[in-house]
């Protein structure tokens, strides 16, 4: 990340000699904003002890996230292999669904909200209308970092080392494998399970691949301007897919995979992106920021500030008046999104 600099007077403040316990405050000041005014919290500092005080739960950090529909739970998966609904905004714990064996890579609800999936060492389903005990539907590929339901819920597609069909209905065998060959950096599920995209930095392959997810072949590959895509998403047509890159964020038509435009923005790069619905895409920074774009008509429009640390995952609320922000530590924040920008 660069480096922001000011003058004052015709000098650098950098320079400037800075008293030695100015740099305390400010860690001082920005722990305390994160735990007491609610925008972020912190389970990596610990508060001084107190005598009889309940000992600072520390929490494994967040590997992945998705809303429920109507936006006042969010479902998180940690790198303990833990998953649970966390109250919006108070992050409280409202039910602890599971542990699975290893850290949570990937989660997918179904389109009606019933339905959760989870994808760590194995792919489990959970109801999140009743307390049914966890339905496990077999082991994953390996590395399954991307999940997504059908619409109508009679299927799961897992991407790991090659994509696999699942039949929540008929556990313990996936219905179909498709091997993805090259190894990816970013990868995304089409809507209607019909396109995989990935993104390779070999020098063979560079750039993004779209595969067709029933027969495993190469459809098209699409280049990035040798710039590393962090991100990929589809958006809720599928008709576009977004690339995070170097200060922008690439648009690409769907199906045929032509450069449709680019939102450029951020002044390093870009390293989430999300989408809510086909006009609203939500772009989060390395340096802690995210920009709300206007897709169609290529304009900002607002910039929702945070803490100085790159951004991992971020998540539309059913409502489109919150995002669910992840940084690249696993803590969790969350950022109200202005009435114009939703």
């Amino acid at each position: 990340m660069s480096e922001e600099r000011g003058n004052s007077g015709g000098k650098d403040i950098l320079s400037r000699p800075v008293h030695p316990l100015v740099p305390i405050a400010i860690v001082v000041g920005f722990v305390a904003w994160g735990v007491h005014g609610g925008a972020f919290r912190s389970p990596l500092v610990a508060p001084a002890a107190v005598p009889g005080a309940q000992p600072m739960k520390r929490e494994s950090p967040i590997s992945a996230i998705t809303f429920v529909p109507a936006g006042s739970e969010l479902v998180v998966g940690r790198k303990d292999g833990t998953v649970e609904l966390l109250e919006v905004p108070s992050q409280a714990t409202r039910r602890k669904l599971d542990t699975l064996g290893g850290a949570v890579r990937a989660l997918a609800l179904s389109s009606d909200g019933k339905w959760l999936a989870a994808s760590a060492d194995r792919l489990r389903l959970y109801s999140l209308g009743s307390e049914a005990a966890a339905r496990d539907l077999g082991a994953t590929p390996e590395f399954a970092v991307s999940l997504r339901f059908s619409g109508d819920g009679s299927q799961i597609l897992a991407l790991g080392h090659d994509a696999q069909f699942w039949a929540p209905s008929q556990p313990q065998a996936p219905k179909a494998r498709r091997e993805i060959p090259d190894l990816y950096t970013a990868s995304a599920l089409s809507p209607g399970l019909d396109t995989i995209a990935t993104h390779h930095t070999n020098a063979v392959n560079l750039g993004i691949a779209l595969w067709d997810a029933s027969s495993g072949k190469l459809k098209a590959r699409l280049p990035c301007m040798n710039w590393s895509c962090e991100d990929l998403e589809f958006s809720a047509s599928g008709k576009m897919l977004a690339a995070a890159a170097y200060q922008t964020t690439l648009l690409y038509g769907m199906p045929d995979g032509r450069e449709a435009g680019r939102l450029t923005g951020h002044a390093d790069r870009v390293s989430a992106v999300s989408w809510r619905g086909d006009d609203r895409l939500a772009a989060g920074g390395v340096d802690g920021t995210v920009q709300i774009w206007d897709v169609p008509a290529r304009r900002i429009l607002a910039t929702l500030p945070g803490p100085n640390e790159p951004i991992g995952r971020i998540e539309w609320s059913g409502a489109g008046d919150r995002l669910a922000v992840v940084n690249l530590l696993g803590i969790l924040r969350f950022a109200d999104v202005p009435p114009a920008a939703r």
